[in-house]
């Protein structure tokens, strides 16, 4: 059960990164 909380919040993770980093990338186009 915890390998599957570490995975889940793992994925909360990138997502949260991965929207930081193409919003600003999104405006510019």
């Amino acid at each position: 059960i915890m390998l599957i909380n570490y995975l889940f919040l793992t994925l909360i993770a990138v997502v949260k990164i991965t929207n930081i980093n193409y919003g600003p990338l999104r405006q510019k186009f």
